[in-house]
């Protein structure tokens, strides 16, 4: 099923790839999108409405396909794994190359995907990201995990503050 919203679609894969598509370009800019993400389903509500802020500049010029991970990955499914589905999902529904952006933990995603398929690859953008997290980055995404699976959002999107903005 396919949801509009606000000029955005959100929707599966064929692959099982949850996204939001914005934009009419014929230029695809495909984002690896970040932060733990433990729904495993289509943004909504709020969560539709901060992505569709935050992209709308870039669907000007792009359609913009914000992308997340399939649900029921095993605890040993790496990043390598993470972008053969993007990879697969690209190949099938965009016909690649397209513009990537891998955004926040998913730029580890972005980089192992530019280098096992940099056929499907215009430009590489990685943004607020690294190459790994950081212990203090480790700590928060399983305690931002223990506290979404107990359904506290407002906790555990609170949790980050101190990370963000440390007191010493």
């Amino acid at each position: 099923m396919t949801i509009k919203y606000a000029k955005a679609k959100t929707g599966y894969s064929n692959n099982g790839l949850p996204y939001v598509r914005m934009g009419n370009s014929s230029r695809n800019l495909v984002i690896f999108g970040g932060g733990p993400d433990f729904e495993h389903k289509p943004p909504s509500g709020f969560m539709l409405r901060m992505y569709t802020s935050s992209f709308k500049l870039l669907a000007k010029d792009y359609t913009v396909y914000l992308v997340s991970r399939r649900s029921g990955l095993p605890a040993d499914y790496s990043t390598r794994n993470m972008s053969n589905d993007y990879a697969t999902m690209i190949k099938e529904e965009l016909g690649g190359p397209v513009d990537i952006m891998g955004l926040s933990s998913g730029g580890p995603i972005a980089h192992h995907f530019a280098v096992d398929h940099p056929d499907l690859v215009r430009h590489l953008i990685l943004a607020e990201t690294g190459y790994s997290l950081s212990k203090k980055g480790k700590e928060w995404t399983r305690r931002f995990g223990d506290l979404a699976r107990q359904v506290k959002w407002r906790t555990a999107a609170t949790s980050i503050i101190p990370l963000m903005y440390p007191s010493n």
